[in-house]
């Protein structure tokens, strides 16, 4: 299902198995990209605080509800 407006993009089977090929004989470019990779993961919020967040918003819904 694509959204109205929506373009699928066909994959470059040649340019992935270049990146793949770079992931094997590059440490600097592959540690580069765990590192971008695992900052993005610290930048997120935890399943526990997504959650409590959850929860808020359904509390204050149900408080809304009843007033």
């Amino acid at each position: 299902y694509l959204p109205p407006g929506a373009v699928w993009a066909d994959p470059d089977l040649d340019q992935a198995a270049d990146a793949m090929r770079r992931m094997l004989t590059d440490a600097a470019w592959r540690g580069s990209l765990v590192e971008a990779g695992r900052a993005t993961m610290a930048s997120q919020p935890s399943l526990a605080a997504v959650g409590r967040r959850i929860a808020e918003i359904c509390d204050t819904a149900r408080v809304g509800a009843t007033t």
